[in-house]
């Protein structure tokens, strides 16, 4: 009896480890299965992007295309004889190809292109430069909760009152009289130096920073200062990156402050000064006379 019952507990024994040993192998082979099927979904998933993303290229390709039709039509006419695009209209490709429009302004103008240009360069520059500086501080102290700045809400309502209403031009024009910008280089920076615009997309960045790195850095001792330039900066450089680019072609696409503030052609930057030359064109065009 002893030694069958010794049998039956070695049989049980055995029979244990092969139920585990055939589970064991069993998971092993539901594992290998959720694997192969993981890459399976994996390459169609690839696939689905890779049909995506060509489809992408060629859209943007197209539309790159599209984009240069116009550039390439003005440059086509800038070699075409004025006889030919008055009679004929724009063309894609020169006909009667000439230089005589370049001649025309390396010999008479190019002084006063050159120093257009570096009107526009100089504004743009130093414009751009100041305007990242205001609205990121501003837009920096709009985010701070109002324990720590208890006007950051009312200089929120400032900013927000004046995208929706405006005192109109003629307070502006006052105004930038009596700051002495008429013919003023700084007519094309100051007027245009702060947008609230760029201010709440800055602001949305800042109070994007998570706020267990900003107490960390206060339990460290630093100032406000020191969590704006070790922190709120680098965590908000593409906010930044895009309020630079906007502003920097606002500047150079700058052309109604000087509509209004500048009349000395020293002044003009490229903007203004094609508007002064098609309007000069129009008026021989219009007065075959003069």
């Amino acid at each position: 009896r002893k030694r069958m019952k010794e049998g039956f507990r070695e049989s049980r024994v055995v029979v244990g480890e092969l139920n585990s040993q055939i589970e064991d192998s069993l998971l092993g082979v539901r594992v290998v299965k959720s694997f192969a099927n993981e890459n399976l979904e994996e390459k169609k998933f690839k696939k689905g992007i890779g049909r995506e993303s060509l489809i992408c290229y060629a859209v943007m390709f197209f539309a790159a295309i599209i984009c240069l039709v116009p550039i390439l039509m003005v440059l086509s006419t800038s070699f075409t004889s004025n006889k030919y695009v008055t009679l004929h209209g724009y063309t894609m490709f020169p006909i009667e190809p000439t230089v005589d429009t370049y001649i025309f302004l390396m010999g008479n103008k190019l002084r006063t292109i050159l120093r257009a240009y570096g009107v526009s360069f100089t504004c743009t520059i130093v414009g751009t430069i100041i305007s990242v500086v205001l609205v990121t501080l501003y837009a920096y102290s709009v985010a701070q909760p109002k324990d720590e700045f208890r006007f950051a809400q009312s200089l929120s309502f400032i900013a927000w009152f004046t995208t929706i209403f405006s005192g109109g031009v003629l307070p502006w024009y006052i105004v930038c009289i009596s700051l002495g910008l008429k013919n003023n280089i700084w007519a094309w920076i100051v007027p245009g130096a702060f947008s609230a615009f760029y201010m709440f997309i800055l602001k949305n960045n800042f109070k994007a920073v998570p706020k267990e790195l900003i107490e960390s850095a206060k339990l460290d001792g630093a100032s406000h200062l020191r969590i704006f330039v070790n922190v709120a900066i680098p965590l908000s450089r593409s906010g930044i990156t895009t309020v630079t680019i906007f502003s920097a072609l606002a500047h150079w696409n700058n052309f109604s402050n000087g509509k209004y503030l500048i009349t000395k052609s020293k002044l003009y930057n490229v903007q203004q000064l094609l508007n002064s030359l098609m309007s000069s064109t129009q008026a021989l065009l219009s007065n075959p006379s003069l």
